[in-house]
């Protein structure tokens, strides 16, 4: 039994590799996040647009399943959204192409938010650190939300609407 345990406990970052993306090869899955609670004891949470019915989530367990080691039990559970709308006001270089800088700035936000963990916070100035990092962002500041986001356990924020306000003249 011993030896068991030790081989699922070592064996588990490539198993968990594996379940990912096996799951994340699937059109309706963002995201996936995987958790050990105990040894032999595999729990999947993943994100999806939709709200994925009871036979979908088995035949995703079923994907899963192909993948896990023997002798463990894995479960998935679809994760629950805290949706928000983010507004950036941007000051760009003038000479930039304003639509490129705009495609660029949403797939940065999409992308920053898609990878906030279970349960994770958002903070606005670690969003507004990447897009001050873009090619023609001279400066940034979050319109909305507000204030960060701390979801509650089980949950995951993700960007709802998201739009980009320009400040114009000198």
């Amino acid at each position: 039994r011993q030896r068991v345990i030790k081989s699922i406990v070592h064996s588990r970052s490539t198993t968990d590799d594996a379940i990912k993306s096996a799951l994340l090869d699937q059109p309706n899955v963002l995201w996936t996040s995987i958790s050990v609670p105990n040894p032999g004891v595999i729990q999947v949470w993943l994100d999806s647009d939709t709200s994925l019915s009871t036979n979908e989530l088995l035949r995703l367990e079923q994907i899963a399943k192909s993948a896990k080691p023997a002798g463990t039990i894995l479960t998935i559970q679809q994760t629950q959204r805290v949706l928000t709308n983010v507004n950036i006001r941007v000051r760009a270089k003038p000479e930039f192409d304003l639509h490129v800088l705009t495609s660029t700035i949403i797939s940065t936000v999409k992308s920053y938010f898609l990878n906030l963990g279970l349960g994770a916070t958002f903070v606005r100035s670690n969003l507004l650190k990447k897009v001050d990092l873009l090619t023609g962002v001279v400066e940034s500041s979050c319109i909305q939300p507000s204030e960060d986001i701390i979801p509650t356990a089980y949950k995951v924020v993700r960007s709802d609407k998201v739009s980009i306000t320009y400040e114009t003249g000198g």
